[in-house]
């Protein structure tokens, strides 16, 4: 008869779960409306939080866990209409 046990195997360094902080220049960041429609917008990412945005410096701050996360939050700015300014566009916080 088979053994029915469940064997659970734990691989703690499997994925990197280390949070990482970017900061992004974008553009066409005129006014609050655009900074609560940025935040909400993002926060109903996966695997992005403590999104803040400078109106005076015109830059979206946020934590993510991969470089996946943060192209997908790149992209969902872009998409809003706030171009994304200079290479990488990744600025360590």
């Amino acid at each position: 008869m088979p053994c029915k046990r469940k064997i659970y195997i734990h691989y703690p360094n499997l994925f990197n779960t280390q949070r990482m902080r970017s900061t992004v220049h974008i553009q066409n960041l005129i006014c609050d409306t655009c900074t609560k429609s940025i935040v909400k917008r993002l926060i109903e990412l996966r695997h992005i939080s403590d999104v803040a945005v400078d109106l005076k410096k015109e830059t979206v701050s946020f934590d993510f866990f991969t470089k996946h996360d943060f192209e997908h939050a790149k992209h969902v700015l872009e998409m809003m209409g706030y171009t994304i300014l200079g290479h990488d566009n990744i600025l360590d916080a």
